[in-house]
């Protein structure tokens, strides 16, 4: 099921979210102005910059009542997997995989 549907988010919700990493608290966030499950995600990614490895994000939704344990796997600024919007540039990265070289190559062989 969406996340979006399972965990209500409105606009001016008060939204608690704690970051754990070994079993510690890495991070602990406030969020009220996000209207979104993604929203958070984002909100969670920009607040924690260059950290890397996977994590569990604890949000909570005082209005709403749920409470959910979301694990994540953080790249950090300086790497982020191919589609990922950089924060810092606003931008795609523009690497791309074999298959995207390789198809590129096919159109412009066909096209000639």
């Amino acid at each position: 099921m969406d996340a979006t549907v399972k965990y209500p988010i409105r606009f001016g919700d008060r939204i608690f979210v704690r970051v754990m990493m070994l079993g510690r608290a890495v991070r602990e966030l406030t969020l009220e102005n996000v209207a979104s499950f993604t929203d958070v995600i984002g909100e969670i990614r920009h607040a924690l910059g260059d950290l890397r490895g996977l994590v569990v994000a604890i949000v909570r939704n005082y209005h709403r009542g749920w409470s959910v344990d979301r694990p994540m796997m953080l790249y950090g600024r300086s790497r982020c997997p191919e589609g990922v919007r950089r924060a810092d540039t606003g931008r795609e990265m523009s690497v791309r995989g074999r298959a995207g070289r390789f198809a590129m190559s096919a159109v412009r062989v066909s096209g000639v």
